[in-house]
């Protein structure tokens, strides 16, 4: 079966996302930058496994944060012309997010080799969406 090509799909444009700015300062000096603000959302997803083993069907997803390898994630900074996050930006990150009554981590339990994950990643993630709604 074939595996969902996450690199591929930013490439072709299927992911969205946008750009935040975070300034880190010490003393007299002060950086700002851009990070993704949330991870990267896929559209016209297919029905697929935890492993991203695609399952045939019609059926597509939109707006669904999908799992990458560190390999893919370096990937896809320099298809975005970015770097990847360093511990200290991850921090101010979840440090920012909490300020914000963000959700930051999922508990997902269960047989990631048997059980379809399109839809379970996709509910959480329509969850995820009305918790960021409501904290504004």
């Amino acid at each position: 079966m074939a595996i969902f090509d996450i690199v591929q799909a930013v490439r072709d444009g299927q992911a969205r996302y946008t750009w935040h700015p975070i300034t880190v300062a010490e003393g007299d000096l002060a950086l700002t930058f851009a990070v993704t603000e949330q991870p990267l959302l896929f559209d016209g997803v297919p029905p697929m496994r935890w492993n991203r083993q695609i399952i045939p069907s019609s059926q597509r997803f939109d707006g669904v944060r999908l799992p990458a390898t560190a390999l893919e994630l370096q990937e896809i900074a320099d298809v975005l012309g970015g770097l990847l996050l360093t511990p200290k930006v991850l921090d101010l990150l979840t440090l920012e997010a909490r300020d914000r009554g963000l959700l930051i981590n999922a508990d997902v339990s269960g047989d990631r080799g048997e059980r379809i994950a399109t839809y379970n990643v996709h509910a959480y993630h329509e969850e995820l969406e009305r918790d960021i709604a409501r904290a504004g």
